[in-house]
């Protein structure tokens, strides 16, 4: 509480009985323990046409009350030392597999430009911009 921390989730991409343990949350640069629970029912991620949620649960529950700055998206599973050696720096949005790159540079309204692709994010339940942040 009232610091800026550094989480990144990594994901293999496996599907099956074993996905579960494809995923790894990692807090300033460290694996963070956790509790895995697999499901043989469990295909994999995949493309599809819902939009992408970050900081909620669902549509009413579980929202995400904090700060954030610098949000990104990749397509290709990054290691720890690539999670750890980028995390304090603003990137081009040109990097290989930067799929989603919301820097939350913009400082108004209900909108953030995708620096990785074309189009922006659409922020919602009552977002407010304050100035600063860890790569203002």
């Amino acid at each position: 509480v009232g610091a800026w921390h550094h989480v990144a989730v990594s994901y293999d991409g496996r599907g099956g009985a074993t996905a579960a343990n494809g995923i790894q949350i990692y807090i300033d640069g460290v694996a963070a323990p956790m509790v895995r629970q697999n499901s043989a029912t469990y295909v994999a991620m995949r493309n599809t046409t819902a939009p992408l949620s970050i900081g909620r649960e669902g549509p009413s529950w579980y929202q995400f009350d904090g700060g954030m700055d610098d949000v990104r998206v990749w397509s290709v599973t990054r290691s720890a030392a690539e999670i750890a050696g980028a995390r304090s720096t603003e990137l081009t949005g040109s990097e290989s597999g930067l799929v989603g790159y919301w820097r939350f540079n913009g400082g108004s309204g209900t909108s953030a430009v995708n620096d990785a692709t074309t189009g922006a994010g659409t922020l919602t339940n009552g977002v407010v911009w304050v100035g600063g942040g860890p790569l203002s």
